[in-house]
């Protein structure tokens, strides 16, 4: 195996710096990736240089490349410098309140990841257009939201923001075939019993009548909230889950909405996790066979959603749910 590099700012810190601790964790969706970083400074080289939050990091081992990282925590204590570094710049995501109008969802995307510090790419997504969306909350919480009712999902890698389908990416099948012996660190969880069979997107405006009694200068109003928009998904039995904030356009929009709701809600039904010799040729979003023997309901096609890569101890933990998400 090659020896681990690190650069910061470009800069090939390898030979100047031993590193302790490495641990990075890829995500397909949700979340954004993170590497920890433990490195010794007894030699004083990083408090002479100064690093600073936002300052690019990056990894490399072999094939296995973790892509630029921000800076965004670095702590010293005891001749050991710390860094958490992330695949999103610091000081970006802020909070927004704010109506986008007569704005597509491939356009909306860009915006948001130009003002987050990012490039943008997209893969097997089309475009649909929006009349109004309502914003009331950070750019990546908002198209994280607007991602889960348009039946796709959005990750942060290498300085870009990536919108891609689920159901493509699952489409073309497994990379490799994963021999699992059911020793170890391992778990599998089925979560049948939380299932949504029905999502519901409401739409409703608040409505006054009256005056009602005008008595002695009192005047009384009657409100009550009137339907617009009522819209359901349904996929069989489970659960029903009633979404009243999202303020879709049109009846067409609020059905489509449900069904990607109805998609996010069940994704984690059937999930596992388990620890291997360090898998440099996995991230998060490969899809695996899983071969086991001694849980033969197991087997076949997975998809990765979180793959950790502890490079000191040389394990990696993949983290993976079934394909289709139900």
């Amino acid at each position: 195996m090659s020896e681990l590099k690190l650069y910061i700012e470009e800069r090939n810190m390898t030979n100047e710096v031993g590193i302790t601790q490495a641990v990075y964790d890829s995500y397909a969706s949700d979340y954004i990736d993170t590497l920890v970083l433990s490195l010794q400074d007894k030699d004083g080289i990083w408090s002479r240089w100064k690093p600073r939050a936002g300052e690019k990091v990056r990894l490399q081992l072999d094939t296995l490349k973790t892509g630029t990282l921000y800076i965004h925590k670095l702590t010293a204590t005891n001749g050991v410098y710390h860094i958490t570094a992330r695949s999103l710049p610091p000081f970006k995501n802020s909070v927004r309140k704010t109506i986008w109008k007569d704005v597509s969802f491939l356009q909306l995307a860009q915006t948001i990841a130009s003002r987050l510090g990012l490039g943008f790419k997209s893969y097997g997504v089309g475009d649909v257009s929006y009349g109004e969306l309502y914003q009331d909350e950070s750019d990546l919480s908002f198209l994280r939201r607007l991602c889960q009712q348009e039946s796709r999902d959005m990750l942060i890698y290498d300085g870009s923001l990536i919108i891609y389908d689920p159901t493509t990416l699952e489409a073309q099948g497994a990379t490799q075939s994963v021999e699992f012996t059911g020793k170890g660190d391992f778990d599998f969880i089925e979560r049948e019993g939380t299932r949504v069979g029905t999502v519901r997107v409401v739409r409703t405006q608040t409505k006054v009548n009256g005056p009602l009694n005008v008595e002695r200068s009192e005047i009384v109003f009657d409100e009550y909230e009137k339907i617009l928009i009522d819209e359901s998904f349904s996929s069989g039995e489970g659960r029903t889950l009633t979404y009243s904030n999202l303020k879709p356009s049109n009846a067409i929009e609020a059905r489509r909405w449900a069904s990607g709701l109805l998609k996010s809600a069940n994704r984690y039904l059937k999930t596992g996790r388990f620890k291997l010799s360090l898998q440099l040729g996995l991230m998060a979003g490969s899809i695996i066979n899983i071969q086991n023997s001694r849980a033969s309901a197991w087997n076949g096609p997975v998809f990765l959603y979180r793959v950790r890569h502890d490079f000191k101890s040389e394990v990696s933990t993949l983290y993976f749910r079934s394909i289709g998400g139900g």
